[in-house]
């Protein structure tokens, strides 16, 4: 009996520690695929590698989402170096090329109030009587009006929200003032992939710069955007010492800016006007994956054994499809890759331009990155990029989508009404309520994609005399023209013209505008997704300039 008793007992005590070991069990949170199984470290055996983004949903509810009234007092920034002192005006007013080596900006007195008072007593900055932050503008410099800002919170203010640094952005082409924070919010609601936190924001300024009012200003209302950073790694539960770049004309493509730290050819500001470091101790493992992508040979396959997460693919893509996210996998977007992992994984930042139909109502412009480029050439792929979009719109209903919308409406449409507002709204007053319900209506709209057809993406192209050769995407079972336009948009096609073993001949001198549209057996048609520029630096959407 003792003998028996010490035998049972034993295997009381192994079996949870071989039900852990084997990952059998679905009491355990990891299953085999977790733990390492190599003698040393390799980082091609890596855990991480393939595995899913899984961000911490929770930060989304740790902070009231409502919006909030922030006053900024505005004191003089000084160069130390140059001698130089900033004024807001200047901030307000200054192109690029107006300064050389340094970031003008201007200190301020951060503070939480409400409508009618700049400071509350459980606010932030309450008693502040220096300066807690640094203002700087955020974005473009080349437009004047009503510019978007970014705060830097000194170490002794703390944080905000549990931010260090914030953008306020100022969408003026957005005649809701919601499209930004309602792409993130959507965002923020689903699995594989993470977002960004954002609110409403009524901006408040005393400018005692030079030249300021010396009274607080109404600046109207802005969306506050949490900046990706160590910050928002940390607490959305991603890797805190990942690789994470921010897209600002990036197709995973090779580039001549994109260089090692040690090349001697590498220029920093060149690297950055492609893509923007926001946490990188070098530059490799981004040039391993551009390496991979730049085989004429790779495959979905290739890309899915460690370089890129399947889910995370397919649900970036869909939203950026159900929310009309056009430019999304050429700019305004961030990939992250954790340390110890050879994944990459694209998370939205921007919506400023979408909840719009645009012209070509089909998944084609997800072909100007060539990750997606790659995956998609499989039909299976398609398939399942149709059955994620089906999986997302059951998740965001349009119940859900109206609820949203509505509650932001609440909130902003009396200061859209009002001063500064309303000498700002990119469309008349009446219109606006239109605009906003349009949002849910445009969602809708991807319900009519053909995932069966791969839509046509020109690559690259030749000019001799008349005869124009053409690389692209096609499809056996599509028959393929070049439409000829004189302006960006084809608002008016002056040829149509067969295309024949990639060639056709057009005999208008200087430059036009050149679209591929594929005509399947039923008749439709399907046009290309290229976004380009001109040679004015002006944006085509589904085709390109031919000189």
């Amino acid at each position: 009996m003792k003998h028996h008793y010490h035998k049972k007992h034993s295997l009381i005590v192994l079996l949870p520690v071989l039900l852990l070991l084997s990952g059998c069990s679905a009491d355990y949170l990891y299953d085999d695929s977790a733990y390492y199984d190599e003698e040393s470290w390799n980082a091609e055996a890596s855990v991480l590698n393939g595995s899913a983004l899984n961000e911490d949903k929770g930060i989304y509810d740790v902070y009231a989402d409502e919006l909030e009234h922030l006053y900024l007092k505005i004191q003089p920034g000084k160069d130390a170096e140059q001698g130089d002192v900033f004024s807001f005006s200047y901030l307000q007013n200054y192109t690029e090329g107006d300064v050389t080596g340094v970031e003008p900006y201007v200190d301020v007195i951060l503070t939480e109030g409400d409508e009618s008072a700049p400071t509350s007593v459980t606010g932030f900055g309450f008693g502040e009587f220096t300066a807690n932050a640094k203002l700087t503008v955020k974005g473009n410099t080349d437009r004047i009006e009503s510019r978007s800002w970014q705060l830097k919170l000194y170490d002794r203010a703390g944080l905000y929200e549990g931010m260090k640094s914030f953008n306020l952005i100022k969408n003026n082409d957005d005649a809701s003032r919601m499209k930004i924070k309602l792409g993130l919010d959507l965002a923020s609601q689903l699995e594989d992939v993470a977002s960004l936190r954002s609110k409403f924001v009524r901006l408040f300024v005393y400018d005692t710069t030079e030249g300021g009012l010396l009274q607080w200003e109404d600046m109207g209302i802005y969306t506050l955007v949490e900046q990706p950073n160590k910050t928002f790694l940390r607490s959305h539960g991603l890797n805190e010492n990942a690789a994470l770049y921010r897209a600002k004309n990036f197709r995973f493509e090779q580039q001549t800016e994109i260089r090692a730290m040690d090349d001697p050819a590498y220029d920093e500001e060149a690297f950055e006007s492609v893509l923007g470091i926001r946490e990188a101790t070098d530059h490799s493992k981004l040039l391993e994956v551009l390496a991979l992508l730049d085989d004429p040979a790779v495959t979905s396959e290739a890309l899915l054994s460690g370089s890129f997460n399947e889910e995370n693919l397919l649900t970036y893509a869909a939203i950026s499809l159900l929310m009309g996210n056009v430019e999304g996998t050429v700019t305004d977007y961030l990939i992250y890759s954790p340390e110890n992992s050879q994944t990459w994984y694209f998370i939205p930042e921007d919506f400023r331009n979408a909840f719009e139909i645009p012209e070509w109502q089909s998944y084609a412009y997800l072909m100007n990155n060539k990750v997606f480029r790659i995956y998609l050439q499989e039909e299976e792929n398609r398939m399942k990029l149709r059955e994620k979009v089906a999986e997302i719109r059951s998740t965001l209903t349009d119940e859900r989508i109206s609820e949203t919308v509505a509650g932001y409406t609440k909130q902003l449409l009396p200061y859209l009404y009002s001063m500064p507002e309303i000498i700002q709204l990119p469309i008349p007053a009446a219109d606006v309520e239109p605009y906003i319900a349009a949002l849910v209506d445009n969602i809708a709209q991807v319900d009519s994609i053909n995932y069966s057809v791969l839509p046509p993406y020109i690559e690259t192209y030749t000019r001799e005399g008349n005869t124009v050769t053409i690389e692209f995407d096609s499809q056996a079972d599509l028959t393929y023209y070049a439409e000829v336009a004189a302006d960006r948009r084809f608002s008016e096609i002056i040829e149509t013209l067969p295309i024949n073993e990639g060639r056709f001949e057009y005999g208008m001198a200087g430059s036009y505008y050149l679209r591929v549209v594929g005509v399947t057996a039923d008749g439709e048609r399907v046009v290309c997704g290229n976004i380009s520029l001109d040679g004015l630096g002006r944006t085509i959407y589904g085709g390109i300039e031919i000189n």
